[in-house]
């Protein structure tokens, strides 16, 4: 009766200290859990933040298009003007004050 009495404690033991080692796995399975969604919440902050600088990227290389394209025009522009400035050099030299 006493050996039964001894065993059904230790058992109850055993049964108290499972439980308590239950308890710290769940927090620990909580903190894990807690952490996980701090991570895929600065994932996803992480992702907008590339599709911005993405949209920046494609914005500046449109303007860089359109700047190079104006430079173009003012480069046959400009030597546009200095053949037609040579041509009127050209004419004025013709006339001559008397």
């Amino acid at each position: 009766m006493q050996e039964t009495l001894g065993k059904a404690q230790a058992g109850a033991s055993n049964v108290v200290r499972a439980g308590e080692l239950l308890e710290e796995i769940a927090e620990g399975i909580a903190s894990i859990s807690d952490r996980n969604i701090q991570v895929a919440s600065a994932a996803e902050e992480q992702s907008l933040v590339a599709e911005e600088i993405h949209r920046n990227v494609n914005d500046i290389n449109a303007l860089v298009i359109q700047v190079s394209a104006g430079a173009e025009q003012t480069a046959v522009t400009s030597r546009e003007l200095a053949r037609l400035a040579e041509q009127q050099q050209g004419l004025v030299g013709r006339f001559r004050v008397s």
